[in-house]
This record gives structure tokens, C-alpha cells and sequence, in this order.
């Protein structure tokens, strides 16, 4: 049944329920003069039954929902927090990570000015070597002038 029909069903059976209690002393005559009042009766407390067990039923399948949602919301809660941790997790490796960089950044910049006063010292020592084996080899050359003399 669709749920609008459902409504205007219990509405109904509310209001018909309703002036039956209100005007008992005519349902009673009606009851007693009638039989189709009786049955009418009959019928009203036959539909009173048939509401009430489709209330029960409807709040049962509504608890059964309820349920499941609420399954589900503590399922994706969970997931949540494990996400959550995650999360944190990796933000803590990032930050080591970071320190990490600044640390290798500030060992190769330290690395790279010994590396530019080796290469100075270098140069230095070469060009002293050059100097040096230019005065050898000018010692050498008058040494063996002086002894050719």
C-alpha cells in the first residue's frame, strides 16, 4: 500500500474509532435494533486489529533499519578513525622526512664548500707543482750547463 493511502486509511479508522467511542449509547442501540451495525462494528474493530499489526510491523522493519544504520554508521566510524590514524601517521613520517631533507641539505651544503676549498687547495698545490717543476727543471738545465763548463 502506498504510504499516502496508508494515512488516510488510519485517518479515517481514527475518526470512524473516534465517534464510535464518542456516541457509545447509539452503537449500543444500533446494535441492538441492527445487525448491520454490528457488522459494521465488527468490521471498524477488524481495522483497528489490521492498524494496529501493520504499526508492528512498520516498527519492526523501522527497527530493523535502524539497525542496519546503525551498523553502518559505526562501521564508517571506525573506518574513520582508522583513516584518522593513518593520516597522522603519515604526517609524522612527512615530517621526519622534512627534517630529514633540511638535515642532508645542510650536510651537502657543508660538503660543498669543502669540496670548493678542496678544489681551491687543489689548484693551488697544482700550480705550486708546475712552479715548482719549472724551477727543477731550470736547476736541472743550468746544473747540467754548469757541468758541461
Amino acid at each position: 500500500m502506498q504510504p499516502k493511502l496508508r494515512y488516510k486509511l488510519l485517518f479515517l479508522l481514527v475518526i470512524s474509532f473516534a465517534i464510535g467511542l464518542s456516541t457509545p449509547s447509539i452503537v449500543d442501540a444500533a446494535e441492538k435494533k441492527d445487525k448491520s451495525a454490528r457488522k459494521a462494528a465488527l468490521m471498524m474493530q477488524k481495522m483497528k486489529q489490521d492498524m494496529e499489526a501493520e504499526k508492528l510491523a512498520m516498527q519492526t522493519q523501522f527497527d530493523t533499519q535502524k539497525k542496519v544504520l546503525e551498523d553502518q554508521l559505526k562501521f564508517k566510524e571506525e573506518d574513520l578513525t582508522k583513516s584518522l590514524k593513518q593520516l597522522a601517521a603519515l604526517e609524522r613520517k612527512a615530517k621526519n622526512l622534512s627534517a630529514d631533507l633540511a638535515k642532508s641539505k645542510d650536510e651537502k651544503a657543508v660538503v660543498d664548500s669543502k669540496l670548493t676549498a678542496t678544489q681551491t687547495n687543489l689548484e693551488t698545490t697544482q700550480k705550486n707543482l708546475t712552479d715548482t717543476s719549472t724551477l727543477l727543471k731550470k736547476a736541472n738545465d743550468d746544473l747540467s750547463f754548469n757541468d758541461n763548463q
